[in-house]
């Protein structure tokens, strides 16, 4: 069983300054979680060969790096220009032995259909694993509750996975839980091409404090994984199948970071581990 952190667990300790890139490493190895799924941005200003020694260093690796391209876009030029833009990363991925690079696709779809737009990500998606064919690094998307209308569901991963049979998944089992969608029948139907686990918790957003709303309407924050609402069937399930990827925790809740990203691992370890 392995774990990772997205280092988009601590955005908000690094933006405000009081966490840097080697402090959050340390912090990485003080846990005894060897994978970062490292948002590209986050690694900015150090050259890939300086972080590859430093991950060497302390015993830690990249799975998987973050990378954002605005492929929702009608011109297919642009969308190809958007992917091409994509270059370094590979170049780093390959540079940190990552395995894999999860497109976060951006852009604006004014007012176009979701199934328009659903066709832009899927080609956006397949220009990608062409970019990436014969470099060892597979380019994978996942489900994301907050956009379940385009790309949240079952049927828009499978529509994206028929554009292109390189393409990967990451199962998020806190996105399938925005989108009303039941984890282990969403397993069954993605069993195939999942690469890459994301584990997060919700839990129901107070009156009139935002949070991010759901298929059902309804709002939820972020939670430390275990605290929150959202079961954890379908990692379970995964282990039991015999999974070999990483398990990676996931929190974007109002707390310390690191604190609250400290209680995630723990929790997911005693869940996984049980």
């Amino acid at each position: 069983m392995k774990l990772s952190i997205m280092t988009y667990c601590y955005s908000r300790a690094l933006a405000a300054g009081t966490l840097d890139l080697p402090g959050m490493l340390a912090e990485y190895a003080r846990l005894g979680v060897p994978g970062v799924e490292l948002m590209r941005p986050h690694a900015d200003g150090m050259p890939t060969a300086e972080l590859r020694a430093r991950l060497d260093d302390l015993g830690l690796t990249v799975p998987v790096l973050l990378e954002g391209a605005a492929v929702i876009d009608p011109d297919p030029a642009r969308r190809q220009a958007a992917v091409e833009a994509m270059r370094p990363a590979l170049d780093m991925a390959v540079g940190l032995g990552a395995r894999q690079i999860m497109l976060l696709p951006g852009g604006d779809p004014g007012q176009a259909a979701d199934a328009e737009v659903r066709r832009w990500l899927a080609d956006g998606g397949a220009r990608a694993c062409e970019l990436a064919r014969g470099s060892g690094v597979q380019i994978i998307m996942e489900n994301h509750g907050g956009a379940h209308r385009l790309r949240g569901r079952v049927e828009h991963m499978r529509e994206f996975c028929d554009a292109h049979p390189d393409l990967g998944l990451c199962f998020d089992d806190g996105n399938f839980f925005l989108a009303g969608e039941d984890q282990e029948t969403a397993l069954r139907r993605l069993r195939d091409r999942v690469v890459h686990v994301h584990c997060k918790d919700w839990r129901l957003a107070p009156a009139g404090q935002g949070g991010v709303e759901a298929r059902d309407g309804r709002r939820y924050v972020g939670a430390v994984i275990d605290e929150g609402i959202v079961p954890r069937t379908a990692a379970l399930r995964l282990k039991e199948q015999g999974y070999s990827g990483y398990f990676s925790v996931e929190y974007e809740g109002a707390e310390d970071p690191v604190v609250a990203t400290r209680r995630a691992v723990a929790n997911l370890w005693r869940l996984l581990s049980a």
